[in-house]
């Protein structure tokens, strides 16, 4: 989700807080090594993306065990 919308980014983390689930917010101009760094350290296996540019790259589909959801909110 793009980082200017951030009454939809606090929504989301105050709704996802409930279940134990962190949001994080990336900038598109790193996304892919930011995304590599972020799941190791946090052992992430599922991703679900809030966004309406960002394209999953290829890269990145074996990074994750289960893989990534594309959300468009």
């Amino acid at each position: 989700m793009p980082v200017y919308c951030t009454e939809i980014i606090e929504v989301v983390k105050i709704l996802l807080a409930l279940f134990g689930v962190p949001v994080l917010v990336i900038a598109k101009d790193d996304f892919e090594i930011q995304l590599k760094k972020i799941s190791k350290k946090l052992e992430i296996n599922l991703c679900f993306v809030l966004s309406f540019s960002y394209k999953i790259l290829s890269s990145l589909y074996n990074v994750l065990v289960i893989g990534f959801f594309n959300v468009h909110p």
